[in-house]
C-alpha cells in the first residue's frame, strides 16, 4: 500500500510539472478592483502636434509620434522638457528613412537605440537616440530591417539587445527578430483561454500594446479588446494572464472578402487597454472598459497598475480621456496625451 501511495505521489508530481512546463499551460490571475484615486493634471503643452497619437519618453523629453503630417515633414517630435525646445525626424515619404504607416517606437535600453515600425512599407527602423535629438543623422544613416517576408507586424518593443515583435502570426504570439532580419518564434500559447489551438485571427483580436522588461525578462500585452494582460516569459515559456475583474472577451465575426479571411468587430465589442507603460519596477496600464460606438471609445481616463505578479495594485483616476501614456525613468511623473492634443503631467 505504502509504495502504490508513493507511486501515485510521483505520477501527480510529474504531471504537476509537465503542466507548468507545458506551452499550452496557462494560469490565470483573477484581477480584483481596488479604490480609484483621483490625480490632478497640470498642462505641460497646449498643442504638441496637429494629431499626436503616442507618447513615449527618454532622458528628460518626451517623444511624440503624429503620423497625421504633409509629406516630407517630421513625424517624431522631441520635446526637451528642460527648455520646451522641440525638434523633428522621421520624415513622412517613402524614401531610406522615411515611413509612410508609422505605427508604433521604443528605446531600446542600454543600447540607446531608437525602433519603429513602418506597417504599410513593412519596415523597421532604428538609429541612436541621441544622434537623432541632435539632428546629427541623415536620412540613409537610419538602417532599415525589411519586413517584406514576415507576417503582418503591428507592435514592437524589447531591449538588452533583443527585439520583439507580435502581429498577425499563424501559430506563434510573438518573434523575435534579429538585425538582419532573420527571426526567431515565441509563444506557443493561446491568449483565449476556451481555444485550443491559436490562429492568426485570434491573434488580431486579441492584440494589444507590449513592453518588455528585461530585468524580469518578462513580455507583457495589454490586450485592446479585453480587460486581460499576458505576461510571457520568452526565456522560460511561462504564461499566465490576469482577467477582469469583468472578464469581457473580444466579440467579432470572421467574413470572407474577396476570398480573404477578415476579422469584423462587432457593435457590441468593448474596449479593454489602449496603451501600456513600464518604470521597470510597476506596469502601468491605460484602461478604458466603454463600449464599441460609445463617446471617446478610443481613449481613456483610468490607469491600472500591476505588479510582475498580475495583481491589480492601484487604479489612478486622471480626470480627462487621453490617448496615451508614458513615465519618467523613476516613476514619478506621468505624462500623457490628451484628445485635444494637450500634454499634459501628473506627480505620482
Amino acid at each position: 500500500m505504502e509504495r502504490f501511495r508513493l507511486l501515485c505521489f510521483l505520477i501527480l508530481l510529474v504531471s504537476v510539472i509537465g503542466c507548468r512546463n507545458n506551452p499550452g499551460y496557462i494560469r490565470v490571475v483573477e484581477v480584483r478592483n481596488v479604490p480609484v484615486t483621483p490625480v490632478s493634471a497640470t498642462v505641460l503643452v497646449d498643442s504638441i502636434s496637429p494629431d499626436p497619437a503616442q507618447i513615449g519618453y527618454y532622458d528628460n523629453h518626451l517623444l511624440i509620434r503624429d503620423t497625421y503630417v504633409p509629406e516630407g515633414e517630421g513625424q517624431l517630435i522631441f520635446y526637451d522638457l528642460k527648455t520646451g525646445s522641440r525638434t523633428s525626424c522621421i520624415h513622412k515619404g517613402r524614401g531610406p528613412g522615411e515611413t509612410v504607416g508609422f505605427y508604433d517606437f521604443f528605446v531600446m535600453e542600454p543600447q540607446k537605440e531608437l525602433y519603429l515600425i513602418d506597417v504599410t512599407a513593412r519596415k523597421i527602423l532604428h538609429a541612436p537616440v541621441e544622434d537623432l535629438m541632435g539632428g546629427s543623422v541623415s536620412l540613409r544613416d537610419i538602417a532599415s530591417i525589411d519586413l517584406s517576408g514576415f507576417p503582418n507586424i503591428f507592435t514592437i518593443t524589447g531591449g538588452d539587445g533583443k527585439l520583439y515583435a507580435t502581429g498577425m502570426m499563424e501559430h506563434d504570439r510573438f518573434i523575435k527578430i534579429g538585425e538582419e532580419g532573420g527571426s526567431e518564434t515565441f509563444g506557443l500559447y493561446c491568449p483565449d483561454i476556451q481555444q485550443k489551438e491559436l490562429t492568426r485571427m485570434l491573434n488580431q483580436a486579441y492584440m494589444g500594446r507590449v513592453v518588455y522588461e528585461p530585468k524580469h525578462d518578462v513580455l507583457v500585452m495589454a490586450c485592446r479588446y479585453a480587460d486581460q494582460l499576458e505576461y510571457y516569459n520568452p526565456g522560460s515559456g511561462e504564461v499566465f494572464l490576469a482577467k477582469g475583474p469583468m472578464r469581457f472577451e473580444p466579440s467579432y465575426e470572421i467574413v470572407d472578402v474577396r476570398g480573404q479571411e477578415v476579422l469584423a468587430h462587432n457593435r457590441d465589442e468593448r474596449r479593454g487597454y489602449i496603451d501600456i507603460t513600464t518604470d521597470g519596477k510597476d506596469i502601468y496600464a491605460l484602461y478604458c472598459g466603454r463600449l464599441d460606438g460609445e463617446p471617446n471609445d478610443t481613449a481613456a481616463s483610468e490607469v491600472r497598475i500591476f505588479d510582475w505578479k498580475g495583481r491589480l495594485l492601484r487604479r489612478l483616476d486622471l480626470g480627462e480621456d487621453v490617448d496615451s501614456i508614458a513615465l519618467d525613468d523613476a516613476g514619478k511623473k506621468l505624462y500623457a496625451l490628451s484628445r485635444e492634443g494637450k500634454v499634459l503631467l501628473y506627480d505620482l
